[in-house]
């Protein structure tokens, strides 16, 4: 008997796992590891947040290759291979004796993680999904947040009780355990695997074009509107999407490595000001939700613009600030803007050059927003160091998140029906 449920949908929960452990064991829980790093071999901060760096752009540039593979082999197979590579990453580094060595195994965990990450994830899930594309990556993408607000305690709670040596052990296990048996027993790359069509739809074959010949819409539109790598990194839309992903990650990571230390100087307590940077991450798992949701009711042309637009709101807040409840809805605002660009930006890469090179496209365009969120820290920093203050740079950060918003707007606005019809 056919299941009432579309497979497509069990897809989509298998991915949660990777997004949970490619951002909760990797970028948030980062940061519970310097003091322990730092009393066990000397070290200073600035070598151990290196690891995270090397880290963070191994991922970016790696993005286009494990786009590439991800089109000729399959999600599948690269989220599996990665997964497991990563965990074995993290059991050596478990065994560290020097800084070559911790600085080695963070490289191998980006080229790991790359292949178990956003790209193939959003890959499978624009193969399973056309009309609810933007619904299936905005469940999925719940796992970045989920990460957050999971694995960084309990995280924390391991190397309290046994040290920072299990802890890794204990990333290691998760690695393993959470990602690879939703990948092996349930996921498949595409719905035709399985005799099925994206969305659960039904075939519609025998049918007859002007010609007279026999169609299927839906493959049609699966292969004849997608555009190759080559073609779409010639093309405006590439560049304006990319430049606007750019200038986004810079606004946005600027203000969450930023955002505590700020608050702070406007004398609000440590404590709160760490609440308010979870509540930014947490929230981020609501937007991701509401924005993959609204963007297959409306069109990407209005919803990723409004997202960055919003965004620039969401500083505005911050920087205006002058109490705790300000505080408590710039953190909302922000961290929900922030959160609806992880299931935005597939959507629109689907939405302009099509699903047949989608792993590869999407790669390129990665790489921008890698080295956005990579150079924003750096900037901010040394902005702050230059100026005494953050209101120029909060200031920036809120002019960006507009043009990105202008950016976005132009570029998908110009795709006619006409040209979605001759790629």
């Amino acid at each position: 008997m056919k299941s009432k449920i579309y497979y497509g949908w069990w897809v989509v929960l298998s991915m949660i796992p990777a997004n949970l452990v490619h951002a909760g064991a990797m970028f948030y829980i980062f940061g519970i590891f310097y003091d322990p790093l730092l009393t066990a071999f000397g070290w200073n901060r600035s070598q151990v947040a290196t690891a995270l760096s090397i880290y963070l752009v191994t991922v970016g540039f790696s993005a286009p290759v494990a786009g590439r593979l991800t089109d000729r082999f399959g999600p599948r197979k690269l989220i599996g291979i990665g997964a497991f590579i990563g965990g074995i990453a993290f059991f050596f580094i478990s065994r560290i004796t020097s800084l070559w060595e911790f600085y080695f195994l963070y490289f191998i965990q980006g080229l790991a993680f790359a292949g178990c990450g956003l790209v193939p994830v959003t890959t499978a899930l624009a193969n399973w999904f056309d009309k609810k594309r933007g619904t299936a990556i905005g469940i999925a993408m719940t796992g970045i947040s989920l990460g957050a607000i999971t694995i960084t305690p309990v995280g924390g709670l391991v190397l309290e009780n046994f040290g920072w040596q299990t802890t890794y052990l204990f990333l290691a296990l998760i690695s393993w355990i959470l990602v690879l048996p939703p990948v092996i027993f349930v996921m498949r790359d595409r719905p035709e695997q399985m005799g099925l069509f994206p969305d659960g739809m039904e075939p519609q074959s025998n049918l007859i074009d002007e010609t007279g010949n026999t169609v299927d819409r839906i493959e049609d539109k699966i292969t004849d509107k997608s555009w190759k790598p080559g073609q779409a990194i010639r093309s405006v839309h590439f560049w304006l999407i990319s430049m606007s992903y750019l200038i986004i990650h810079i606004s946005f990571g600027a203000i969450l490595t930023h955002q505590i230390v700020y608050l702070t100087d406007k004398g609000i307590s440590m404590a709160s000001a760490a609440v308010a940077l979870a509540l930014t991450g947490g929230i981020g798992g609501a937007g991701k939700l509401f924005f993959g949701y609204i963007s297959d009711k409306s069109s990407p042309r209005l919803i990723a613009p409004l997202c960055a637009a919003l965004q620039a709101i969401g500083i505005v807040l911050l920087l205006l600030t002058n109490s705790m409840a300000m505080v408590w809805v710039s953190a909302v605002v922000f961290g929900f803007c922030m959160g609806g660009h992880a299931a935005i930006i597939p959507v629109v890469v689907g939405y302009i050059f099509g699903v047949g090179s989608f792993g590869a496209i999407y790669g390129m365009i990665s790489i921008f927003s890698a080295m956005g969120i990579a150079i924003a820290p750096i900037l901010a920093g040394v902005a702050y160091e230059t100026l005494g203050n953050y209101f120029l740079i909060f200031s920036g950060c809120i002019l960006a998140s507009v043009f990105a918003a202008i950016l976005l707007f132009w570029s998908i606005a110009s795709i006619s029906e006409k040209n979605m019809d001759t790629k």
